[in-house]
Formats: structure tokens, C-alpha cells, sequence
């Protein structure tokens, strides 16, 4: 055999080796999983109590199994106050609207199923005490220039706290009517409270707030940029007084969605649980009250 020959038997040999190597089976099918319900419910102050109960499914399974003969009794400060029946598509409505200071139950009877039980207590709300807007805030390593939110409110150092804030953007069209509103990501953090969190999302704990008063500064990203600047709306900004609950679920579930979409090189996902505080089940029961700015409109 010539020497040619020879160097190309060896290169197709590496090819069909290296070809081989990386093939991989990936699971298609996934075993049945023991169903436990689902129960999901955000607890908003001034509104009706909403929960959603469905059933867990398999990790390959895109369709949620609604309930739809639960019987729910809601309980405010430990009395039972009012049964709920289904609604539509799982849904659960009461008539009581949520009220600060006050801790809800309940207990949601499902045939076949152990009876699954969950609470939270609403916060009251925390005084505004100024936001403004800047247009022109943050720059990038690439150039972009983005707004940012300055929010002054109240704190009481003397008792743990957990806020959330929410910088909604609204969006018009050709007949300045309201269409298709959203809320803005964090770029740039700054901010040493939020730092501290180590996430980059407006969900934190007044653990290292000092004093009886806070100013916060959110660098925001609004979806859209045009020669390095970005796409200005007019804002509503929320100041959310969140419970235990909730600031451990937002957080989970931020590590979660990343998690999801940062598959590591052997296409292997690690696996993450979500906060949950329900008891023989899944799903999050947990709320907040909020403050929010009138609207907002850049110079």
C-alpha cells in the first residue's frame, strides 16, 4: 500500500472513531412519576383570592392535569370563612378580597389524594416616598445606553422585611391605546442590597438596611435598542411587600429558568427544586401587597 493510501485509511479510521465516541442515547421516554396535586396561588392585597390546582405530571409531559372536583376551604385567621368550587381550567375563585396583616388557609380535599394544606400572611404595604427616571443611566462594555428607576421608600430595621420591585413598561399603539405591557430585566447591578442577594433581580431582604429610609437605583432593560440607545416607555413602578414565602419562591424559581437554559456540555440538565410551602403536595402559596407609582412618561 502506498504511503498516500496509507495516511487516509488512518484519517478515515479517526473520523469513524471520533463519530462513534460522540454518539449518545438520549431519553426520549420517562417512567410514571407519583402524581401529587399542584396547588399555586399569589395572594395579592385589594384583590380576590385565585388558586389554581392542577396535578404533577412527567418531566417529557407539556399539558397541565387540571383538578376540577376539588373542594377548597379557605380559612382567615384560622376560621373557616368560605368554600371554593371549580371555576374553569383549575381555577379556584373566592369572593373574599385579601387584607394585610391577616394569615390564609386552606385545605384542598381531592378524591383519592391526602388532604393538602397551605398559609401565608400578607404584609402590609410600604409607603413611595419618591422615584424618578433618568434616560440616560448605565453604559455597557458594548456601547448601550440604558434607563434607570430611583425609588425611595420606607424600612424598619427592626424587622426582617422582603420587598420586591416591578418596573412596568407601557407600550402603545398607532391609536394610543394600552397593547402589550412588560416588565422590565435588570442590567448593570449596582446596588449593594441587591448585590448582597447575589441575584440579579429587584427581590430582596432589608437584612443590611440600615436606617429608616432606602434609595434604590435600577439600571432596566426595556426589550429594545436603536443606535446603542434604548427603546424609552412610559413606567409604572411597584413597590411589593412580599412575604417569606414568596421571596423564596421568586428566587428559586429565577435559579430554576436559568438552569433550563444553561444546559452543561453533555446536554445533562442538574437537578433544581422549587421552593414550595405546600404540605402532601407541590406549588407555592405566597403574596404581597404593593404600592405603585402614577404613570411615568421619559423626557
Amino acid at each position: 500500500m502506498s504511503k498516500t493510501k496509507t495516511i487516509v485509511c488512518f484519517f478515515v479510521i479517526l473520523v469513524i472513531l471520533f463519530s462513534s465516541s460522540c454518539k449518545k442515547i438520549v431519553q426520549s421516554e420517562f417512567p410514571d412519576i407519583e402524581q401529587k396535586p399542584v396547588i399555586n396561588g399569589i395572594i395579592v392585597q385589594d384583590s380576590v383570592i385565585k388558586i389554581n390546582v392542577s396535578l404533577s405530571g412527567k418531566l417529557d409531559s407539556n399539558d397541565l392535569t387540571f383538578v376540577e372536583n376539588a373542594v377548597i376551604s379557605l380559612y382567615v385567621d384560622d376560621v373557616l370563612t368560605e368554600t371554593l368550587y371549580h371555576s374553569e381550567e383549575g381555577m379556584y375563585i373566592s369572593n373574599i378580597v385579601a387584607e394585610p396583616d391577616k394569615e390564609y388557609s386552606c385545605i384542598v380535599k381531592i378524591p383519592d389524594f391526602d388532604d393538602v394544606k397551605c398559609s401565608c400572611k400578607i404584609p402590609p404595604k410600604t409607603d413611595i416616598l419618591d422615584v424618578t427616571l433618568s434616560n440616560l443611566a448605565y453604559i455597557d462594555a458594548e456601547g448601550t445606553i440604558f434607563p434607570a428607576v430611583t425609588i425611595k421608600f420606607r424600612n424598619n430595621p427592626d424587622t426582617l422585611l422582603y420587598y420586591e420591585v416591578a418596573i412596568k413598561n407601557l407600550r402603545y399603539d398607532s391609536y394610543y391605546e394600552r397593547n402589550d405591557d412588560f416588565y422590565a430585566s435588570l442590567v448593570g447591578i449596582e446596588d449593594p442590597v441587591l448585590i448582597n442577594e447575589g441575584l440579579p433581580i429587584a427581590v430582596f431582604s432589608n437584612k443590611i438596611i440600615t436606617g429608616d429610609e432606602y434609595t434604590m437605583t435600577l439600571n432596566y432593560f426595556t426589550m429594545g435598542t436603536s443606535w446603542n440607545l434604548s427603546h424609552l416607555y412610559p413606567i409604572i413602578v411597584e413597590l411589593r411587600s412580599i412575604n417569606f414565602e414568596y421571596y423564596q419562591y421568586a428566587q428559586a424559581l429565577y435559579l430554576y429558568k436559568k438552569q433550563l437554559g444553561n444546559e452543561s456540555i453533555d446536554g445533562r440538565i442538574l437537578p433544581l427544586s422549587i421552593y414550595s410551602n405546600v404540605e402532601n403536595g407541590f406549588g407555592i402559596f405566597a403574596g404581597y401587597s404593593t404600592n405603585a407609582t402614577d404613570t411615568i412618561y421619559p423626557n
